[in-house]
């Protein structure tokens, strides 16, 4: 639950057109195709003008329009080059809840919006994520590309030489919410920049396409990072927690190939990295993990002691026949429950192993 109140109000009056424009400061997303698919006019520029902020008991969302003059369209055509943009210019006195973040707009941000008609207005198609903070950089791109992903690709990877590095940043970002581009090679040359911040949004951005090209530097970076983010002051407490949205890019790994470094975090004193390493090898669930997950049964957590067991379960693809143990079994008698699946898996569940040279189907990225 997130809320927006008074105190807030304040605050997002002083802060930079960066985290105002994107609504979720950064964090989280949605990929790039479906708010194109979704919307009539997909379009960036800047907001020229905005009312005041204001406070109101039961405003409604989406109540206030904004004029944007929009330099550029990739899906279809304003009727003019000024539009207006409905926005949360009266934020509710109660505050937001529910996860919706206001969409708070003022002169001068500037943005790649993702609209669709209201009357004679626009509204994002999505209020987290319809707005989106971009460099103004363009792409000289030719007239035979007509595809509104292609074109905003382009936009994008121009944008990545501005002198601006949270523009860098946001527009590697979105690259990587694109599912796939047409070549990877710009976001390739980031992530290995002497700007770490930099590096990392690129690692993010191709592990989220898939790509893990840099998982060895991935590595090399988690295993350099503190436990406690005490002691950092920016933009060291930055970084460090970047960590955590790389963990969950790792969660989603399914190539085989990774299970010797994903084992060895899945004992890791960092629990976001540990949680997202054994549902990593969970999913990918080859017989090669059977010592991780025996090895797990006897974590302090019951949480990973459960984790463990489903994970067994799985790398023998499950069946008729197998004992049920259920999570709270583990909360309450953990050291009792942990023997009653070794003794299980020892007897039976071992035997029910597919041959080595079997690869098990990993369920896809999504």
């Amino acid at each position: 639950m997130h809320a927006i109140t008074l105190p807030m109000i304040l605050l997002l009056g002083s802060i930079s057109a960066y985290p105002r424009v994107h609504p979720s400061f950064d964090d989280g997303g949605e990929y790039l195709p479906k708010l194109v698919a979704e919307s009539t006019l997909v379009c960036k520029g800047e907001v020229t003008k905005v009312p005041p902020l204001r406070v109101a008991p039961n405003p409604g969302h989406l109540n206030t329009p904004a004029a944007v003059h929009i330099d550029r369209c990739f899906k279809g055509q304003p009727h003019s080059a000024e539009i207006a943009v409905l926005y949360d210019g009266v934020l509710p006195s109660a505050g937001f809840s529910g996860g919706i973040f206001p969409v708070v707009l003022e002169r001068g941000d500037y943005a790649l919006f993702f609209l669709e008609p209201r009357g004679e207005q626009f509204a994002p198609v999505n209020v987290n994520y319809g707005v989106q903070t971009v460099s103004r950089l363009a792409a000289a791109v030719e007239k035979s590309i007509v595809d509104p992903l292609q074109l905003i690709e382009c936009e994008l990877i121009a944008g990545l030489k501005d002198s601006n590095r949270d523009l860098v940043l946001a527009n590697i970002r979105l690259l990587g919410y694109m599912k796939e581009l047409h070549s990877t090679a710009e976001l390739k040359k980031l992530a290995k920049s002497k700007d770490l911040l930099v590096s990392i949004y690129a690692w993010e951005a191709l592990m989220r396409m898939g790509d893990y090209s840099s998982f060895k530097q991935v590595a090399q970076f988690l295993a350099g990072q503190p436990l406690s983010i005490e002691f950092l002051m920016d933009p060291a407490d930055r970084i460090w927690r970047m960590q955590n949205r790389l963990s969950r890019q790792i969660e989603r790994i399914t190539d085989p190939q990774f299970l010797p470094q994903l084992e060895e975090w899945m004992y890791s004193p960092k629990l976001f990295l540990k949680r997202d390493a054994i549902s990593a090898v969970r999913r990918i669930a080859l017989p090669r993990s059977e010592p991780a997950f025996l090895k797990l049964l006897d974590d302090p957590n019951p949480e990973f002691r459960f984790d463990a067991t489903m994970g067994l379960i799985e790398i023998i693809g499950g069946g008729a026949g197998i004992p049920v143990f259920r999570q709270e079994d583990f909360q309450s008698e953990p050291a009792a429950t942990s023997a009653r699946v070794r003794q299980w898996w020892q007897t039976n569940g071992r035997y029910r192993l597919p041959p080595t040279s079997t690869v098990s189907k990993t369920r896809s990225l999504t």
